[in-house]
């Protein structure tokens, strides 16, 4: 009815989402006396889903159908049933956005990973945006920042990297020595759709970090990096140079 509920949400390790004020309650949803709520410590639990291939990349990433339930309990206060719900994206009359997931990965001459928290970025939002990974390691061996799939719909996106932050301190670097190249992410001729930035980039002996010492990334408590971001630069997000220097160094 218009009506709307705001709050933040988390889906924990046991299969409930937990909200964090609530959610609105129906009293008759589907005109038999149905009630739409949650659970009394603002909770629903995940019953069923099934995801897809909404992009026709290979990857099953939309969650197209969703179950959600509450508890039903008996005279006694022992949960026996779920009263649930079958919820399904795109309503009539609701305009989806696409967005894409931005992240800031980290890893060490033993190759152990830290990753920031997951940006979602909607699509055509340019703008200025931050990445932090928080932890501490003294050996940094690669970093890189990814926009998962955006080349795919936006081959002209660039993001540059206007300030890194170790520890709250900032540190010198040259964006224009901090390559740009494809991630993982392949589309069906085998293209690369994820934009990635190589801060450092273990690889390659001309990037910034590689050629000017890596001491500098050591960090106790963070690792912050700034972006700008443009969907459309009106040039390519890799260079026929940069693609040719990216071909000869994969060889």
């Amino acid at each position: 009815d218009g009506d709307t509920a705001e709050g933040t949400f988390e889906l924990t390790d046991d299969g409930f989402i937990s909200f964090s004020n609530g959610l609105l309650t129906i009293s008759d949803v589907d005109g038999n006396g149905t009630e739409f709520r949650t659970n009394s410590d603002n909770t629903l639990r995940v019953l069923s889903y099934t995801m897809s291939d909404e992009d026709g990349d290979g990857i099953e990433e939309m969650i197209t159908n969703l179950w959600l339930g509450y508890d039903i309990y008996d005279i006694y206060g022992n949960r026996y049933a779920y009263q649930g719900f079958n919820l399904t994206p795109g309503a009539p009359g609701v305009e989806t956005v696409k967005t894409f997931k931005c992240g800031l990965h980290y890893f060490n001459t033993g190759w152990t990973f830290f990753d920031s928290s997951t940006l979602k970025i909607e699509e055509g939002a340019n703008g200025s945006y931050t990445l932090t990974i928080e932890g501490s390691d003294s050996a940094p061996y690669g970093i890189y920042l990814d926009v998962i799939k955006v080349l795919k719909t936006y081959p002209n996106f660039d993001m540059t990297i206007t300030d890194m932050r170790v520890d709250g301190v900032s540190i010198d670097f040259d964006d224009e020595l901090i390559e740009r190249c494809t991630g993982d992410e392949l589309d069906t001729d085998g293209n690369g759709i994820t934009a990635r930035r190589y801060i450092l980039n273990p690889w390659n002996s001309d990037n910034y970090f590689t050629a000017n010492g890596t001491d500098v990334l050591a960090f106790t408590s963070s690792i912050e990096v700034d972006i700008d971001i443009v969907f459309d630069s009106g040039s390519p997000f890799i260079s026929d140079d940069e693609e040719e220097d990216e071909g000869e160094t994969t060889e």
